[in-house]
């Protein structure tokens, strides 16, 4: 079984344009009435939507062993994560979403401040998340997931930093490294599993931005169960006026894992 290469690049540039056109002759257009679509049965509205709502704080996502928000994740009623080996091949059951998702993550609406990140499949990359260098993460469970956007089993709303408050200016770096064992008999170099990385911020009353790059290592305890992942991720926040906030990322993710039973050799 090979190994398999996943590369993506994710990046958002805000751009505003405006001008005047002279000279050009009017053309007969057709003028469509706007599509409402409605999340629920009955309109309501979303601060009145029945629903479960969970929050989960950086304290819990920090708290956690494992490279990605399974701890965090499987402390909550009705979500159940899991995955082949520490930093494996991910599934997340979310009120039963996962039935109909043998591979990857789908039927769950994934979100990251502000910029969504399912794909047009359904397909959620849930292994850009280190809870490590996440701020909060908002679970809400079943259809009312849907004021999000598609998935019925829920959405994954998650901010990466704490909200831009201007009041604060600052120069900040954190640097964290864990070791842990994979179980294997053998007490060589193959049995140890690493995860490290650092961030750097500068902040001011008007901008801030952040650097911040992870790496894993996890030689698995069992055949083809091992995993490796890097990460380098570029965020740049500032108010243009007052309540305007514009925000950039540019990110990198470089991984691998061994994926038994995989649809593609």
């Amino acid at each position: 079984m090979g190994k398999h290469w996943r590369r993506s690049w994710t990046g958002v540039f805000l751009c505003t344009l405006s001008g005047t056109v002279f000279g050009q002759k009017p053309i007969d257009t057709l003028r469509v009435d706007a599509a409402i679509v409605e999340v629920l049965r009955i309109p309501t509205p979303v601060q009145r939507a029945p629903g479960a709502l969970y929050a989960i704080g950086a304290l819990q996502l920090q708290n956690g062993v494992s490279p990605d928000i399974e701890d965090a994740l499987n402390m909550l009623p009705g979500v159940k994560m899991e995955t082949r080996g520490v930093g494996g091949s991910r599934r997340i059951q979310m009120r039963s979403s996962g039935l109909r998702s043998p591979f990857a993550v789908r039927n769950i609406h994934m979100l990251c401040d502000g910029f969504v990140l399912t794909g047009a499949g359904g397909t959620s990359p849930i292994e850009l998340w280190n809870p490590q260098w996440m701020h909060r993460l908002e679970v809400l469970l079943g259809p009312t997931g849907a004021i999000f956007g598609g998935g019925y089993g829920g959405a994954l709303v998650a901010s990466s930093q704490a909200p831009f408050s201007g009041a604060k200016t600052g120069f900040r770096v954190r640097s964290m490294t864990r070791l842990s064992s994979t179980g294997r008999s053998d007490q060589t170099p193959s049995g140890l599993a690493m995860e490290s990385g650092f961030s750097i911020t500068e902040s001011n009353t008007s901008s801030d931005w952040k650097l911040q790059s992870s790496w894993s290592d996890n030689p698995g305890f069992r055949d083809q169960e091992s995993n490796q992942k890097r990460t380098l991720e570029v965020h740049k926040r500032w108010l243009s006026q007052p309540h305007i906030l514009h925000h950039v990322w540019t990110g990198l993710l470089q991984a691998s894992w061994d994926l038994p039973g995989s649809i593609v050799e």
